[in-house]
């Protein structure tokens, strides 16, 4: 910011141009001239939600997740409302193996934006780590229905499918293992 005080009507215009600076920084991939941006930004805001937001994508993008968590917690305070911060919150709790949190904000994401396709796919994942392999699998149906042609999904829902034929087929050799041992000890038993 420059040394001069803006007056409070030019204020607005002000920070909406150090945000998109901010954010031509961060998409050319100047992630350090950005967060110095955005910090500029919430030194005179310290509520704006872009600024916010940013921050916390960056921070995980560095792989400061619990940071990542603190930024996104702090816009999400801001606008409750917001899709993609309740998302990228989702991501950075799931980056901390913090499932079940991550599933509270896929699904708000939900709520607020239906079909999200990328909010499907991360709930899939979340709940693929927790063992919940059929409702990954409906998730990942839903967002394949709205992307049939994303590699992406097409992949990780074979993985998942392939992950449910498994766990089913060592489902029914436990249980007939469980029979042999049975029939083992009392020969006379299924008789």
């Amino acid at each position: 910011m420059s040394d001069s005080t803006p007056s409070p009507q030019d204020l607005p215009s002000m920070l909406s141009a150090r945000v998109e600076a901010a954010l031509a920084c961060q998409g050319q991939n100047d992630l350090a001239q950005a967060e110095l941006i955005f910090q500029e930004v919430l030194a005179v805001d310290p509520a704006h939600f872009v600024a916010l937001h940013q921050m916390g994508t960056i921070k995980n993008g560095q792989g400061d997740f619990e940071g990542a968590c603190r930024w996104l917690e702090d816009a999400i305070r801001v606008n409750p409302r917001s899709a993609l911060a309740h998302l990228n919150l989702g991501i950075s709790l799931c980056n901390l193996q913090q499932f079940e949190k991550a599933l509270a904000h896929f699904g708000v994401s939900l709520v607020i934006k239906a079909g999200n396709p990328d909010a499907l796919v991360n709930r899939a994942l979340a709940n693929h780590q927790l063992g919940r392999s059929a409702k990954a699998e409906a998730d990942l149906r839903k967002a394949l229905a709205l992307r049939p042609d994303d590699q992406i999904i097409l992949n990780l829902l074979a993985k998942v499918s392939n992950d449910q034929r498994q766990v089913f087929s060592a489902l029914v050799g436990f249980r007939a293992l469980c029979a042999q041992a049975i029939e083992a000890r009392d020969p006379g038993l299924h008789h």
